[in-house]
């Protein structure tokens, strides 16, 4: 509110921020609310402290809302003539986009997608037609620049509809078009100004260091949102009964949480002989019965406490995978929309199973 001249007084909130209601002041007069004011201060993208924001990103399952001020940014010193790079307030791909264009001049115009990445933002309405025409009126780029191409993130597609944006307008005076999937190769699509992209500025290929990366993130994801308070309770409920000795339990249990997402990660395209995750949850599902099947024999040599064990490593691969689904760049909104009723009924039939057996398992091998 400061940038158009008012201060806020007091503020209430209801519906989850959704319905507020704002007193403001007015301190300056001088001050209107004319486009321009969309225009936040230089924000640092190189250095330690940048680096431990992406760290930040990455290591906590990007499941945080990260974002930056939206509005004009400037790679190098841009001018009427420099280009136009769209993308969004999420802190990680700011930080990316900016140290991708390696000081190139250009204007770096992020959208409003509430601080979610390009990806995600665009599947769940947060970078659309709104979000693009909100910034253009916002910042008043068209005033400060004779470019009239905007060059927005592919993966943006899913939000952005192109026939519905306002053609020959006065207030969208631009043309759209999209650019490369990886901003890495921005800088090249620049210099070369394809008619058409060629096949690796477009295809975003799940590669290994992406499914590592992936699954590690995925992993956070997990452990942050669903486990860490399940085994929080499992070690003060051992603590209470004074089961010290079986803390090495909890810890087990997180070990095949992490294994069972990693081999989801390292093996996922052996899956592609199917587009249903339902599929894939059951086929990783088997893989690892295997796996933790026989490293957890050849740790406790005790047969019957794998068996016990086995709706666990099953139940939480099932569940990953399907969770995996937004990592992995293989599927749609509308194809697990499509799996999710069967699923939800399958995973609660799975996790109530698997919970049983592994705490007769527990009960009769480890403290019998």
């Amino acid at each position: 509110m400061e940038p158009i001249g008012f201060k806020i007084n007091s503020q209430i909130k209801w519906k989850h921020g959704s319905i507020q209601a704002i007193e403001l002041q007015k301190i300056n007069d001088n001050v209107t609310n004319e486009p321009g004011y969309y225009k936040p201060e230089i924000r640092r993208f190189k250095g330690f402290r940048s680096q431990l924001r992406i760290f930040r990103c990455i290591f906590t399952g990007q499941v945080d809302r990260v974002p930056i001020e939206p509005g004009i940014y400037q790679s190098g010193n841009p001018d009427e003539k420099s280009p136009i790079i769209v993308t969004a307030n999420y802190e990680f791909t700011y930080i990316k986009v900016m140290r991708d264009l390696k000081g190139r001049d250009a204007w770096v115009l992020c959208v409003d997608s509430n601080g979610i990445n390009v990806w995600c933002a665009a599947r769940g309405n947060d970078f659309g037609n709104k979000q693009l025409l909100e910034v253009i009126e916002a910042t008043g780029i068209k005033n400060i620049t004779k470019k009239k191409t905007l060059l927005l993130p592919q993966l943006s597609a899913g939000g952005i509809a192109i026939p519905q944006l306002p053609k020959n307008s006065e207030k969208f005076p631009f043309r759209v078009r999209y650019g490369p999937v990886w901003s890495k190769s921005i800088p090249q699509f620049l210099d070369e100004n394809p008619a058409q992209k060629p096949d690796r500025m477009k295809l975003a290929k799940f590669t290994l260091y992406h499914r590592i990366r992936a699954g590690v993130t995925h992993i956070s994801f997990l452990i942050r949102k669903i486990f860490i308070l399940p085994l929080i309770a499992l070690v003060l409920l051992f603590s209470l009964l004074t089961w010290f000795n079986k803390l090495w339990w909890v810890g087990e249990l997180s070990l095949w949480i992490i294994t069972a997402n990693m081999v989801v990660a390292l093996l996922f395209p052996f899956s592609r002989f199917t587009r249903k995750f339902m599929f894939k949850g059951i086929f990783f599902g088997i893989i690892n019965i295997i796996l933790l099947g026989g490293l957890s024999f050849l740790i406790h040599k005790n047969i019957y406490y794998v068996l016990w064990q086995l709706g666990f490593y099953f139940w939480v691969t099932f569940f990953s995978v399907m969770s995996f689904s937004g990592y992995s760049m293989a599927t749609s909104p509308r194809e697990i929309q499509e799996e999710y009723p069967i699923f939800n009924l399958t995973n609660k039939i799975l996790i109530v199973l698997s919970i049983v057996l592994l705490t007769l398992g527990f009960l009769f091998t480890i403290l019998i």
